[in-house]
This record gives structure tokens, sequence and C-alpha cells, in this order.
């Protein structure tokens, strides 16, 4: 039977109004019932996942979370840190220069100290630091304060003309005004595919589109994935005894990792092409669906073949 359930928040655990469904919910305390640990895994902040993990009853002795797309592992119910790989203030400026060379906006989480930095004032930013109960601020990366704690890079292709866009993305949030930002020769599918990246460039970085909009940059030991393997080691749990279930590029490297990898219904066709499984969306209790397959039925204490 499988030891570990790690779930991506957005697009994943809850559906398009940003609430876990009582089917959902009730299918993973099943599962806690039967022995299976459950890790939230999110792009998201501490911060911004806090409310779900009490949901869900996540917050008891030796539970765990993985946030930040993989820079931090934490410990729920202290906040420990068993893992933190934050990005040097060098990697950061490279990023940054890299960002205005390819004229995209540049959003940083410091999930430490609850703060989202952005060179420019822009929507996605707005809902971003919303989303995860942050403060934004506007920041002169040319001069970074040693006391900030980067933990997540984030390059942003903005035009105030994908502002309904925004508002389906962002679904479950209101805002009471946006910013007029508008960029000459705006192309909306620049993150279609990473061709005006080096080669050298997406060897060293790991790549992930969150929304058609936003693409993380982090190193490639930064990721869900590595995470995970990291988060395995600690809880002395087999990678094949892990399931991991996701929507966006940035869930691709736990998908791929993970002993059976399933992608929502919901999810970037990249994802799905790596799973071993697609479950129902995000707004048909995708994760209820997966769950009754691969660990509530009776019959299936095995795992995928």
């Amino acid at each position: 039977m499988y030891k570990l359930l790690c779930l991506d928040v957005d697009g994943t655990l809850i559906n398009n109004k940003g609430i876990i469904s009582k089917k959902t919910k009730k299918s993973i305390q099943k599962a806690k019932s039967l022995g299976v640990r459950i890790v939230l895994v999110t792009g998201r902040s501490y911060q911004g996942i806090e409310r779900y993990l009490e949901e869900l009853n996540l917050m008891n002795e030796d539970e765990y979370c993985i946030v930040s797309s993989g820079s931090i592992i934490l410990d729920t119910k202290n906040t420990k840190t068993f893992h933190n790989e934050s990005l040097k203030k060098d990697e950061v400026l490279y990023l940054y220069e890299k960002s205005r060379d390819l004229n995209l906006l540049f959003n940083m989480h410091d999930t430490i100290n609850g703060k989202i930095h952005v060179n420019i004032l822009n929507n996605f930013s707005i809902y971003d630091a919303k989303l995860n109960n942050m403060k934004l601020e506007v920041t002169n990366f040319d001069n970074l304060n040693d006391s900030i704690f980067p933990t997540k890079i984030t390059f942003i292709n903005e035009d105030l003309s994908i502002v309904d866009d925004l508002k389906n993305i962002f679904h479950s949030i209101d805002l009471d005004e946006y910013v007029d930002f508008r960029k000459e020769n705006f192309n909306p599918h620049l993150f279609d595919n990473y061709s005006f990246f080096s080669d050298d460039f997406i060897k060293y970085y790991s790549l992930g589109k969150t929304t058609k909009y936003s693409l993380e940059i982090s190193k490639n030991t930064v990721t869900k994935g590595h995470a995970v393997k990291k988060l395995s080691s600690i809880l002395n749990i087999d990678l094949n005894d892990i399931i991991c279930i996701g929507d966006s590029g940035n869930d691709i490297d736990m998908i791929k990792t993970a002993g059976l990898g399933i992608a929502m219904e919901n999810a970037y066709e990249e994802v799905k092409k790596v799973a071993n499984y697609i479950t129902l969306s995000n707004n048909e209790d995708g994760i209820s669906n997966a769950l009754d397959r691969f660990i509530l039925t009776k019959n299936n204490l095995s795992k995928i073949s």
C-alpha cells in the first residue's frame, strides 16, 4: 500500500472557488486513517496554505509540508524548517538581469519574512500576494538587502490586456482595482515554449509554468520532486511507495519522481504526458477519484503495474 500522498494545492486540492470539497476532504481523511501520510506540496508560501492545513487536520506532531515549489520543507506543527535552499544574492541578481533582458517582470518570494518583492508593481503579483497572505513590496534589486531570503523567483509576462484572464486564473480573489501596466509588442504566448533561453540556462535552471503568464525559475536542485525525495529520506519511505498529484509545470518533477504520478484532468498537456494516470479535474473531485482507485478500494492494496 502507498505510504505517502503528496498533493499540489491550486488546481489540484482546491476547486476553482478555492475550496476543498467535502468529498475530497473525506477521502483524504480516510486515507490518513489507513496510515497514509498526507503532505501538501505547493508553490505557495506556508502562510498561503495554513488554512488548508488546519482544515485537513495536518498540523500535528511529525507532519510536514513542502512550500515555495520545493525550497522549504516545514514541520507543520512548529513551523520548524527541515530543509531550506534559498537562492544566493548573486543568483537573484543574475536572474533579475535575465528578466530585464527578456522584458519580463520579476517576482521574488521571501517566505521567511512573509514578503513578495517585485521590480514593478503588477497585477499578477498583487494576486500572488493575496493568495499567499504575504506583503507586496517594490524593491530595488540592484541594492538587495542582506536580510532578504529569496525562496522562489517568477518571471511574469503581463499586459493590461490579460486582466480578464487573470481574473479567471485567480477566480477566488477579487481586486478593487488593477494596475494599468502596458507592454509594447506583448506576446501572450511567450511561455508556450522556452526557445528564448539558452541551452546552458535550461541545463542549470528548472523552469515551471504555473500559469500562461508566469514561469517559476529555480536551480535544478530546487524542485518539488527534489523536495519529495528529501522528505522521503527523512521519513524513510521508498519513492515507489509515494503518490504525487498535480496539474502545473512545477508539478512535473514530483510526478516523475513518485512511484505513482497522477495528473489532474485540468492539467497542462506536458504534465499529463509524464503521468501514470489522469484523474478527474479539480472541480470534479479528482483527488477523491484517485484515492478511491489507488488507496481506498479494498482490493487495491497493490501498486499500479
